[in-house]
């Protein structure tokens, strides 16, 4: 199936909207709200193409895409997206993109770190004795 153009994708919201207003409020239970996500590319490698989407989106709803990092060291993902409310409904589009490049970090800065929590542990152990 090709992709769909953005002139079809919004005649498909417009259907589903015009069903959903069909029903009577005291025939069935309302939502809490709706959702609505557009995704472009699941592979970080696709970001660049992507992103470009996604800010353009965003910026069309009036908000500006953000590129968020989850997880640590190489188990590490980022995607870029944008969230807009427009009363119940919530709109989310988004791309996985890679994530920056880990800081590395000296054996020096580690020694004085591990130095540091050891001291901080050290005293906190005192102070309870």
């Amino acid at each position: 199936m090709p992709q769909p153009t953005y002139a079809e994708l919004a005649d498909a919201l417009r259907e589903v909207a015009d069903r959903i207003a069909s029903f009577d409020d005291r025939d069935i239970a309302k939502p809490n709200s709706l959702n609505l996500y557009l995704s472009f590319g699941y592979l970080p490698s696709h970001g660049p193409q992507m992103t470009p989407a996604v800010d353009a989106i965003a910026a069309a709803l009036g908000v500006t895409a953000a590129t968020k990092v989850e997880g640590r060291g190489t188990n590490r993902t980022a995607d870029h997206k944008a969230e807009h409310r427009e009363g119940p409904l919530r709109v989310v589009v988004r791309t996985s993109v890679e994530p920056p490049p880990l800081k590395r970090r000296s054996t020096a800065d580690m020694q004085a770190e591990l130095d540091r929590l050891n001291n901080e542990l050290a005293e906190a152990r005192r102070s309870q004795a």
